[in-house]
């Protein structure tokens, strides 16, 4: 068996000659292997033995002294899907494989690590880091694209690339690029790869400034509540409100989100306006229920995310004294994809029982299942306005404005139309039983102090 061995000793001269060495011999091998095992601990990740995060950040760091290379950040995607249908040992057997077939990309003189959860980094020295890059992230998604001997299964993974010198001058920057672009191809470009420059960098400096905008808005109490009538369209009396995200600038202009809604992608900045919206309607309703008789105010997945969101609604509502039936909570379909829905439908089923409402905002758009609509405890829908404006433009959007129509009334869900422009449209969506409409033929969105009272004919 190999020991290792520690040597401490002296030697005896002679006519100028070593004759003999007296010291001391001590076998290190346990502390060896125990420095080892805590460097392992350290720098190692457990499940799949590549680099962890930790050593990750210190091979970039230490590769800037030697010259160009190329950084690839790895999401794979739906891994949560993969590990809910296989379970969580051959989820981790699966990601033992990824582990295996990454490191093979890089070779020696490069470096595998696993960040954490389904999420890899690669890094290679390469003189053209650019191209190294580019064949790095191909590479990867052609060895992710080989079936796995787990249940057969082939991946795909959304990736951030980053080149140094080209991208930043230190290891911080240069994660931050990588990083950032992962971020927005999952946004924009799921299953591809990319580096943040172009457009894609653009995007990010323009959400950036549209996410300080909107702070410095709240802190300096610039985001109010704009209101836009729903009129039944049979008597074209006002029967409630939709309260609409409104930002006054420092200058005294209103903006809305075509300005600033690039900032609604952050979760923070999304629950930020959420909130201040509701509070809005809430002194307003406090101020004068009758006026506005029912608002419809946006709630944004992100401050839907919280078990206990529906308590936290009903806990604001009830410090102003209000009835929650003054209140109807409007979603788009996005909220509803993913593993919440069963959540989301307790939440629902709760708000409701306190008299709320739930709408389902912009339906046709998205993605959302139609089981949706057996499932979850829905009282309306609001017809995409896309479909309302091209009425005159295409023939196609007649019919499919007509059986939603049709579904609603099967289902008995109410139905009310956005983008109602003209008569033409108005006494058109009348006919297809359609119960509400809003829009300009009813007027824009305008501050509480200026809104004819609900009830009024238009």
């Amino acid at each position: 068996m190999l020991r290792r061995v520690q040597l401490q000793a002296e030697g005896e001269w002679q006519g100028g000659r070593i004759t003999r060495i007296a010291g001391v011999l001590h076998d290190i091998t346990r502390m060896h292997e125990d420095q080892q095992r805590l460097w392992q601990a350290a720098n190692i990740d457990e499940l799949t033995g590549l680099a962890n995060r930790r050593l990750f950040h210190r091979s970039v760091q230490g590769a800037l002294a030697g010259g160009a290379f190329a950084l690839v950040l790895l999401d794979i995607d739906d891994f949560n899907a993969v590990n809910d249908l296989l379970g969580a040992d051959a989820a981790d057997a699966l990601l033992r494989d990824v582990a295996v077939r990454l490191a093979g990309l890089v070779g020696p003189g490069g470096l595998a690590a696993r960040l954490g959860g389904d999420e890899f980094a690669l890094l290679l020295p390469a003189a053209e880091a650019d191209a190294a890059a580019e064949r790095l992230a191909q590479a990867a998604r052609a060895a992710l694209a080989q079936p796995f001997d787990v249940a057969a299964t082939v991946l795909t993974a959304c990736i951030g690339m980053a080149s140094y010198p080209a991208d930043a001058a230190d290891a911080e920057g240069l994660l931050r690029c990588a990083r950032q672009a992962l971020a927005e191809v999952k946004t924009v470009r799921p299953g591809s790869a990319a580096f943040l420059r172009g457009p894609l960098r653009d995007r990010v400096e323009a959400r950036r400034s549209a996410i300080a905008f909107v702070q410095d808005a709240a802190r300096e109490g610039r985001i109010l509540a704009w209101y836009q009538p729903k009129v039944r369209l049979e008597s074209r009396r006002i029967v409630g409100y939709e309260a609409l995200a409104r930002i006054r600038t420092r200058e005294g202009a209103i903006c809305g989100p075509e300005f600033w809604g690039a900032a609604l992608e952050d979760v923070d900045c999304a629950r930020l306006v959420d909130g201040t919206v509701l509070d809005a309607v809430l002194a307003d309703l406090t101020q004068d229920a009758a006026r506005l008789m029912r608002v419809g105010v946006n709630f944004s997945e992100a401050s839907l995310r919280g078990m206990d969101f529906a308590e936290q609604i009903l806990a604001l509502i009830a410090a102003r004294g209000l009835s929650p039936a003054l209140i109807e909570l409007e979603v788009v379909e996005t909220v509803l994809l993913g593993q919440r829905s069963e959540l989301l439908a307790q939440g629902f089923t709760r708000l409701r029982a306190q008299g709320m409402r739930i709408a389902l905002d912009d339906f046709g758009t998205g993605f959302a299942s139609l089981s949706h609509l057996r499932d979850l405890p829905i009282d309306r829908i609001k017809l995409d306005k896309s479909f309302v404006l091209g009425l005159a433009d295409d023939h196609r959007n007649a019919p499919i404005l007509r059986a939603i129509l049709d579904l609603a009334a099967v289902l008995g869900l109410e139905t009310v139309a956005e983008g109602v422009e003209t008569e033409k449209a108005a006494v058109y969506l009348r006919g297809l039983g359609c119960l509400e409409g809003q829009g300009f033929r009813f007027g824009p969105a305008r501050p509480f102090a200026m809104l004819p009272p609900a009830g009024s004919k238009l």
